[in-house]
């Protein structure tokens, strides 16, 4: 046997070997988005409710494309079995991003109120499904060599 076809060979035990090795797969669980759009808020001043099967509310973000001079207020008001949690802030941005880190039982409702003469008015919630409730899929290394294949193409 020439030592070509002795390289080959034992490329082709460790391609062999590499196969039946344990890889780990770490996936990372993005946020889901919870979106509402109104051009004015309600006479009570409520832009937004959402309820929820439990989990976290990490951040909000609010766009108002018309705000008065003077500003708005914002009030997150978490409706929950054993009473009323609010929060509020003033704000004079258009643009306003809120961490909140608001843990959520399941049945739980979010609301948010606006008050102040703001138009046009975009809430989005990052909600985070309580871990009991996230998909956890097993995948066979064949499959994880397939998917290195299509990274290695590009995809």
């Amino acid at each position: 046997m020439t030592q070509e076809e002795r390289i080959k060979q034992l490329e082709a035990t460790i391609k062999h070997m590499r196969r039946k090795l344990h890889k780990t797969v770490v996936g990372i669980i993005p946020p889901t988005l919870v979106s509402n759009f109104v051009q004015e808020p309600m006479p009570n001043g409520l832009v937004m409710t959402a309820a929820f099967p439990g989990g976290k509310i990490t951040k909000a973000l609010v766009v108002i494309k018309e705000m008065p001079k003077e500003g708005i207020e914002l009030r997150l008001t978490n409706v929950r079995q054993t009473g009323l949690l609010s929060r509020s802030m003033t704000t004079k941005r258009k643009v306003e991003v809120i961490d909140l880190d608001l843990e959520l039982s399941q049945g739980e409702v979010a609301e948010l109120y606006v008050t102040g003469e703001a138009k046009g008015i975009w809430v989005t919630f990052l909600w985070e499904a309580e871990m009991s409730d996230r998909l956890i899929k097993q995948v066979m290394l064949s499959e994880l060599e397939e998917l290195e294949e299509l990274e290695d193409e590009g995809v």
